[in-house]
């Protein structure tokens, strides 16, 4: 691994360890803070895009009660790919898992993410998730404004 993708790595796995506070701390206005809007959601059956900082509102709430309803103590994060398209880009993916009880509770699923740096810093502008959406902690299938076809 060279420099510039240790630095992507690192860009990235700090992006997700932050996302994963503000989500624990009931912190919106810092989750807020790391997604650039409009953010693209996909996963295998479905596509959403996220427009305003309500829709965000909703989907951190969502995420946060579900996990809740799950009795899902954490989930873990791991940045497996990273690399710097541009500048101001990076293409990463990741595995997440959900924990319960220091328990697994399901297979991991690995996500793409596109990062841009905005206003002096970095978020996620689109991510695309290996699983079916009923598989997220929040079932996009229930928000979906569009579905493939």
């Amino acid at each position: 691994m060279n420099n510039s993708e240790e630095l992507a790595r690192s860009i990235y796995q700090g992006l997700l360890e932050k996302i994963r506070f503000a989500l624990n701390e009931n912190n919106f206005s810092a989750y807020a803070s790391y997604f650039a809007l409009p953010h693209l959601v996909e996963t295998f059956d479905a596509q959403f895009s996220i427009a305003t900082e309500e829709e965000l509102a909703v989907i951190f709430d969502k995420t946060r009660h579900n996990l809740a309803l799950e009795n899902i103590r954490d989930f873990a994060r791991h940045c497996a790919i990273a690399r710097f398209v541009d500048d101001e880009t990076i293409s990463a993916g990741h595995e997440t898992r959900l924990i319960t009880d220091q328990m697994e509770i399901q297979n991991s699923y690995p996500a793409l993410s596109i990062l841009k740096y905005i206003d002096g810093g970095w978020k996620i502008t689109s991510s695309q998730y290996a699983a079916s959406s009923s598989k997220l902690p929040v079932n996009l299938s229930k928000l979906v404004r569009s579905t493939r076809p």
